[in-house]
């Protein structure tokens, strides 16, 4: 019962800090110092999200996603697959590359993304996908 009072309450401290960061923005389009701030709290939560639910391994990470919002969660993914990658551009992973990948982590299926391998389920799994076999 009392991890479920935890649990409940952490979802309820994102979902205020997602809402007050929402609305945030609304309120102050276009304020570029609003948007930093508002950016700046996303990543402290991205950060106390990783801190408690991910496990960084020796050539592996591991998330146990929670409740936390979709923002949250693809910052958590970027982060990951980031810090795997060995192939594919240098530049940040974009929206349109995440998009299939959590969706087949939502559904317990694999996926790979810039050379590293992502296998959904209970926990989501980040590797480094095998080496591609070439022609003979």
């Amino acid at each position: 019962m009392r991890k479920i009072a935890k649990i409940f309450l952490l979802t309820a401290s994102i979902g205020v800090l997602v809402f007050g960061v929402l609305a945030s923005r609304i309120c102050s389009f276009g304020n570029t110092r609003s948007d930093a701030s508002a950016d700046a709290a996303i990543d402290w939560a991205t950060g106390q999200e990783w801190d408690r639910d991910v496990t960084v391994g020796d050539g592996h990470i591991a998330y146990r996603p929670s409740a936390a919002p979709a923002e949250i969660v693809r910052r958590i993914v970027t982060r990951a697959v980031t810090g795997l990658a060995h192939e594919g551009s240098a530049e940040a992973v974009r929206g349109r590359e995440l998009e299939p990948v959590i969706a087949a982590l939502e559904a317990g299926r694999t996926a790979t993304l810039r050379g590293v391998l992502c296998t959904g389920g209970k926990e989501w799994r980040f590797s480094q996908a095998p080496a591609r076999k070439t022609g003979l």
